[in-house]
């Protein structure tokens, strides 16, 4: 934390437990029995909910950037 400071490092913590959770998540569904296609919508969810929070996140970064200059 010292070289990338405590903010970043707590995010990428966060976001290492929480792909960490998912993949538990999805491996444990799939070893219990259930289909590939729903592990495969499992995934498919995650990955459009990720894609949506990294872009509002882009949009809300852009207007506050707009808003300062």
């Amino acid at each position: 934390s010292a070289i990338i400071g405590k903010l970043k490092t707590w995010t990428y913590v966060a976001w290492v437990a929480l792909f960490s959770t998912l993949a538990g998540l999805i491996y444990g569904a799939w070893v219990d029995g259930a289909s590939i296609g729903l592990v495969a919508l499992y995934l498919v969810l995650f990955l459009v909910l990720l894609v949506a929070v990294l872009w509002r996140m882009d949009r809300s970064n852009r207007q506050k950037a707009a808003a300062v200059k």
